[in-house]
This record gives C-alpha cells, structure tokens and sequence, in this order.
C-alpha cells in the first residue's frame, strides 16, 4: 500500500475510533438529537438536488469505494471486512430500541430512495446479484443453522404481523398482491411450468412428510397404549360409526327421494299366485 494511502487510512481509522467513542458516551437525548439532526440534513440535500446529481453522487461514492478494494489484497480485504462488520454489531449490541427503530428506519429511507433512482438494469443486476449470494449461502449452511434462520424469519414475520395495524395490513396485502400480478404477468411459460413443478414438488414433501408425521405419531401412542385403552377406542369407535350410520338412515326416512311427474311408475313385482291364476287377476 502506498505511504499516503496508509496515512490516509490511519488518519481515517483515528476519526471513526473517536467519533464511535463520543457515541458511546453520549445520552440518549443526545442521540436522538444527533440522529434528527442528520436526518434533516440528508432530507434536505435530497431536496435540493435533482435525480441526475443524487445517481452521480451515488455513483461516484459507489466507484470510489470499488477502487479502494481493488487496490487491496485479498487478506485485506477480507480484514476489512470483518472489522467493519464487527463494528456495526457492537454498536448495535449496546443500541436502545429507541436507536435501533431510527437506524432502521433511516436505513430504509436510503435504499428506498436509492432503488427509486436506480434504472432497470441496474435492479437487474442488483437482483441477480442478491440471488446468487443468497443461494450461496443457502448452499453453505448447515441443516442447524437453516432451521435457526426459518425459526428466526417465523418469529420475526409473527411479530410484525401481530403488531401491524389494519390499515398496514391491508397496503401489505394490496402491494403483495400487485407484485405478484406484475411478475405473473412478465414470467414465461417455461418459469411458470417451472413454479408450477416446484410448488407442487413442495406441497407433496409438506403433505408427505405431515402423512409420516401423523403416522408415527399413532404408531407410537398405539404401541404406548394399554389392552383397556385399546378396548375403549375400538368401543368408541364402534359406537361413533354406529351413531352416524343410524343418523344417516334417520334422514333418509324423513326425507325420502322424491319422484318427478315424468318419472315412470313404479313396477311391484307380482306374487307366483297372481302370476299364475288368470282368474285372480280379473277378480
């Protein structure tokens, strides 16, 4: 690394060590001070600029910092990393709730205005970029820590819906449902036969494995159960299947099928006598 680059860095370094210091003293009004006064200040230079200076800015910042990890190794990058990913997540252990919903919601401010200024290849290849890191990851965790991320991704889904309003409800439903016209209406037909085997692939694993579940789950409490236990089921049963089969007749009597004027007349069989003597029938 270049000698004014090193400065550069450790003078860098010594700020943010400072000012993260500060933070760490400062109180909680202080803080939240500090954090409407910055909101104010991005609000109102998104404000005054247009959509053609933010994506510069944007774009400038964006290649500044490629051609700073460009420069590194690969050791310093990954070190670099690591240590910025270590700070945020001290920082956030020591948050307030009150800290963490500005974050959050400061947070969700810039990549809503930056997805808005962003053109369509641009989200093409943000999108696809996410895909592909996410399936990586997918690939590379353990049963374990898939099971702790879907836990996770419940509670907090459980959560939010618990605690939204009616309103909220219904603009997440109505913007669900719009999102998921717009890319049924721009899949091919080959993606659509593609979902359509997956989720059918998906429905017979989750009714399979739920049939095996149900299963076992009787295997075990029949083997678990005693001669009298088993004796009382089958009564039970027996008596449950004898009550639904009298209703059954019961309803037939009461509401018999009725037959339609166009229907044709009901043939009674004739006793052998009446079949026989020709002289019953004339009498």
């Amino acid at each position: 690394m270049p000698p004014k680059m090193r400065v550069r860095l450790s003078l860098r370094s010594e700020r943010a060590s400072a000012m993260r210091a500060r933070r760490a003293c400062e109180s909680q009004e202080q803080t939240t001070m500090r954090l409407s006064q910055v909101a104010q200040r991005s609000v109102l230079t998104q404000a005054s600029q247009s959509q053609e200076e933010r994506a510069c800015c944007l774009a400038g910042k964006a290649a500044y910092k490629a051609s700073l990890r460009s420069r590194l190794k690969n050791a310093q990058r990954s070190r670099m990393n690591a240590q910025a990913a270590a700070n945020p997540s001290a920082s956030w252990a020591s948050e307030t709730y009150h800290q963490r919903l500005l974050r959050n919601v400061r947070n969700a401010a810039a990549t809503a205005n930056s997805k808005a200024i962003e053109t369509l290849d641009r989200r093409r290849d943000r999108q696809s970029r996410d895909a592909a890191a996410k399936a990586t990851a997918r690939a590379a965790e353990t049963p374990l820590r898939g099971s702790v991320r879907n836990a996770t991704n419940a509670a907090t889904t459980s959560r939010s819906w618990g605690a939204e309003t009616f309103d909220r409800r219904r603009d997440r439903q109505s913007l669900d449902a719009d999102a998921t016209a717009t890319a049924r209406a721009a899949e091919t037909l080959l993606r659509r036969s593609v979902r359509n085997a997956t989720n059918a692939a998906t429905i017979c694993q989750v009714e399979g494995a739920c049939q095996s579940k149900d299963a076992a789950a009787t295997a075990r409490s029949r083997e678990s159960e005693t001669e009298l236990q088993w004796a009382t089921c089958n009564a039970r049963n027996a008596a449950a299947t004898s009550a639904a089969t009298r209703a059954a007749e019961k309803s037939f009597l009461l509401s018999p099928p009725s037959l339609s004027p166009l229907s044709p007349p009901l043939s009674l069989p004739l006793s052998p006598s009446l079949s026989r003597s020709p002289l019953s029938l004339s009498l």
